[in-house]
């Protein structure tokens, strides 16, 4: 017997086919038993509008036909995998058991959005993304939920790929080490196909280790470092294993400004751990937009800030900074070249010439 065609369906059909106004709303239903133990809020309808669908759809750098999500609304229920996307509370990321090109469908819900009188988890992101790239979110701690047979057949899959190009520079060592870590990780849960990472120590303190190198990174990027990641690769290590074994010699060489460049860094990392294992239970903190991990929506596009909205900001002006030394040099020179062609012109003059 065939399988009922859902509303979603119906709908994304008479879309496509422009029976529908651009202004339409699609229901995707209510989260199912996975995404609420993910912690997507219960009872609260999921929505995508349709022209956020049409927009994402023609961008260039992950174009998809409106009919290449048919079944979205079955397919969240059923996820390959859920990250943590900035505070795991306000805003997750869905991949979904549907392809474009080899890639799947990434949704990006934000929870509690105001809509029409009442609060939706609004779908704000959709496109096919590249599977090495949401790999790599397993090995950041980020993995909330987890289908282990599906992704190790996507490890699989990856390492076929490259297996298929042997030969053309397509594939780093970096890219290698991803897949073997991320399935090394999907075997420390055990014999669950289900996995979700809530509960397990291990993959906690991966997160935080994590989280502690992609600060030190964006510290190193920040201020032009050519080996940013290796070096934010050693630090993370160093330093996590010296809060976690409390070295108070080593916390100490870090976060002493004569003796470590990144020492503000530092007491800032060592001051947030304190405060989370010290001043809540279990480890768990209040996320603090400031300091931590943000994600911000600016006209409809999210914008990472890794070390918070004061990091961010901090880069807001240096940007802001550059571009006007930029402009600054720009004028001079039109300036400039405005002066060579008047006197251009009142040589030409004197000496009888013309001017085309």
């Amino acid at each position: 017997m065939a399988e009922e065609v859902s509303k979603f369906d119906r709908e994304l059909s008479d879309y496509a086919s422009g029976k529908l106004p651009k202004n339409h709303i699609f229901s995707l239903g209510t989260p199912g038993e996975i995404l609420e133990k993910c912690g997507f809020p219960k009872n609260q309808r999921i929505e995508l509008a349709a022209s956020r669908l049409e927009f994402k759809s023609k961008l260039d750098w992950h174009p998809f036909d409106i009919d290449d999500v048919y079944g979205l609304d079955k397919a969240l229920q059923k996820p390959v995998a859920v990250f943590s996307y900035g505070d795991r509370k306000k805003s997750q990321n869905v991949v979904v058991n549907i392809e474009k090109d080899g890639k799947n469908f990434l949704a990006g819900i934000h929870f509690n959005q105001k809509s029409r009188g009442y609060e939706v988890s609004d779908m704000r992101t959709l496109f096919p993304k590249d599977t090495i790239d949401w790999l790599n979110w397993i090995n950041q701690g980020k993995m909330i939920y987890g289908n282990k047979e599906k992704l190790q057949a996507l490890i699989a899959q990856q390492r076929i790929n490259v297996a298929e190009v042997s030969g053309q520079v397509v594939q780093s060592p970096l890219h290698e080490h991803c897949l073997e870590s991320a399935s090394s990780i999907l075997q420390k849960f055990g014999g669950v196909n289900d996995i979700f990472t809530d509960g397990h120590e291990f993959y906690s303190e991966l997160k935080e280790k994590s989280d502690i190198e992609q600060k030190f990174y964006a510290f190193y990027t920040e201020n032009g470092n050519l080996d940013a990641r290796e070096l934010a690769q050693y630090e993370a290590e160093e330093f996590y294993h010296a809060l976690k074994t409390g070295d108070s010699e080593k916390i100490r060489e870090y976060t002493e400004s004569d003796l470590h460049e990144t020492a503000e860094l530092a007491r800032e990392i060592s001051d947030s751990r304190v405060a989370r294992t010290q001043g809540l239970p279990n480890g768990n903190h209040a996320h603090n937009p400031l300091t931590d991990y943000t994600v911000l929506d600016v006209d409809g596009t999210s914008v990472e800030c890794k070390t918070g909205l004061i990091s961010g900001m901090k880069n807001a002006v240096r940007d802001v900074i550059r571009l006007e030394g930029e402009v600054e040099r720009l004028t001079t020179e039109n300036e400039q070249l405005r002066n060579q062609n008047k006197n251009h012109r009142q040589n030409n003059n004197r000496s009888g010439g013309w001017e085309r």
